[in-house]
Formats: structure tokens, C-alpha cells, sequence
């Protein structure tokens, strides 16, 4: 089962990081009848997070006022969370606001220095629509990171078509009357 939790927080660093855990402890609880701490929370030699001992998976992301949790594993179905029936056992996830602010100039600039040609083609740069599009491959493309454990320093390898995802999934999310674009990958 995948699970999808977000909290909205302030716009702040701070804030972000303890909504995050907050958000974290919400989930596992209900889903799993885990309390986390920060003191569970432990990071691979990559820096990739992991709670010891447990069998499931978690991947964090943030943007502006919302924290957002992903987890995979063998849990309870949470009619307050977001839940899809798949059998994964590693995730990534990343948000960022549909309206976000991107100069035309650096997504170029990103475009040709990170994307793959597919993924080039599928954005296809130039209007409002095409960048969504380029939102999706980004939040996809940082999903798969986080995912690895790999990190930012390996985006450019990261391909958001690959065939070796079990699980790839872009969602679109209103929170208070802000949209945004979530990708959701798992192995």
C-alpha cells in the first residue's frame, strides 16, 4: 500500500522540517501503529532517511506552506489519507506549487542540461501547459532521487519514463486553494 500525507505549515524552514515529522508521525501511526520520534529516524551511508527496525518505507518533501509524506508497506487503508493499492517497498516523493515562479531562461537552461531527450520531447517548452509538463518531469525526476538515495548531484540521471519503477504517478492536489503537482515513485 502507498500512503500520502501532507500538513500545511508556515513558510519557513523550520517549519517545514517539524510539519514534516509531525506529518510523518500521522501517518505511521495510523497506518502502520508506529510513533516515530526523530530518534527512530536514522539516514543510509547516501544520506537517504529510514525509521530502524521497520518495514516500510518513507520519503519527505516540502514547498512554500505544505509538508508532505509518502510511505509504502503493509498498513491500514486511513480514509484521512491519500491510499493506493500497490505493493512497493522503497518511495520517493516531491512537490512543488503549480504556480511556482520559473524565469523562461533557467527552465531552458534545466531542460538542456537535465532532462533526457524523451523527457525533452514530452515538455516540448513554450507555453503555460508545457510548463506543467516540466513541472511533472522535474517532481518526477527528484522523486527518483530521493528514491535511490542517489541526491540532487544525480538528477541528470534520472529518467521519469523509466521501466524499471513499479510504481510512477503524478497527482494533482488543491490545499488551501493552492494547486499543486505531486509525483510519486516506488520500487
Amino acid at each position: 500500500m502507498v500512503y500520502l500525507n501532507y500538513i500545511t505549515c508556515c513558510d519557513n524552514a523550520i517549519s517545514r522540517h517539524n510539519t514534516a515529522l509531525k506529518a510523518l508521525n500521522i501517518l505511521t501511526l495510523s497506518a502502520f501503529g508506529i510513533e516515530t520520534s526523530e530518534k527512530l529516524i536514522v539516514k543510509s551511508k547516501s544520506g537517504r532517511p529510514h525509521i530502524k527496525n521497520s518495514d516500510f518505507d518513507f520519503s519527505i518533501s516540502h514547498t512554500g506552506t505544505v509538508a508532505l509524506v509518502a510511505a509504502c508497506g503493509k498498513g491500514t487503508k486511513n480514509k484521512n489519507m491519500i491510499c493506493f493499492d500497490e505493493d512497493i517497498s522503497k518511495i520517493g516523493v516531491d512537490i512543488e506549487r503549480e504556480d511556482r515562479a520559473i524565469n523562461y531562461k533557467v527552465m531552458m537552461k534545466i531542460v538542456k542540461e537535465y532532462l533526457t531527450m524523451k523527457e525533452r520531447e514530452y515538455v516540448s517548452v513554450g507555453t503555460e501547459f508545457d510548463r506543467e509538463r516540466f513541472l511533472e518531469i522535474w517532481t518526477k525526476k527528484e522523486s527518483i532521487v530521493k528514491l535511490t538515495g542517489e541526491g540532487f548531484a544525480k538528477i541528470k540521471n534520472a529518467d521519469s519514463f523509466c521501466k524499471h519503477l513499479k510504481f510512477n504517478k503524478t497527482i494533482r492536489l488543491e490545499i488551501d486553494g493552492k494547486k499543486y503537482i505531486v509525483s510519486i515513485v516506488g520500487m
